[in-house]
């Protein structure tokens, strides 16, 4: 018999007592959400982080190619004024920071999808750039097809 209780000793369960165990798993599977995770200030601090990343975002995704579109008529209008100059390296270098900046507006979207969860904001923006880059992959096919089709009735096919 055991002194503390009058019981047996193999029918001896000592009180409870919590302790924390490391469970495998992510998040999603255990049921926690990734809001629950951090007090009310630290999820406006992690929303606004993810509102400026997703703001960038934005500002790399569209500002180049305004830019370079008003880089371009002013290269063009300096050359035609100038008949010995030539703009066309320029030009290179203006396309690429276009694309630069474009896939840096995509990786700073999947930094924020990734690194804040619960933004709503970078979710919008992710479907957002897929439905730009699902617009522009069928307008290439469309032109490639309207241009094969052009071609067919040429006499020299």
């Amino acid at each position: 018999m055991d002194n503390n209780n009058n019981q047996p000793a193999y029918m001896y369960q000592p009180p409870y007592q919590p302790q924390t165990q490391y469970v495998q798993g992510n998040n999603a599977t255990l049921g926690i959400q990734q809001a629950d995770l951090y007090t009310p200030a630290e999820q406006s601090e992690r929303r606004k982080k993810a509102n400026i990343l997703c703001i960038i975002s934005l500002v790399c995704q569209f500002a180049p190619e305004v830019l370079a579109g008003i880089f371009s008529g002013i290269a063009e209008s300096i050359d035609d004024l100038s008949s010995n100059s030539s703009f066309e390296p320029l030009t290179y270098v203006s396309s690429m920071i276009v694309f630069a900046t474009y896939v840096a507006s995509w990786v700073l979207m999947i930094i924020a999808r990734v690194k804040y969860k619960e933004s709503k904001f970078a979710k919008v923006l992710m479907w957002v750039y897929i439905g730009i880059l699902a617009a522009g992959v069928i307008a290439i096919i469309l032109v490639i097809a309207m241009c094969a089709y052009m071609l067919k009735d040429c006499h020299g096919f």
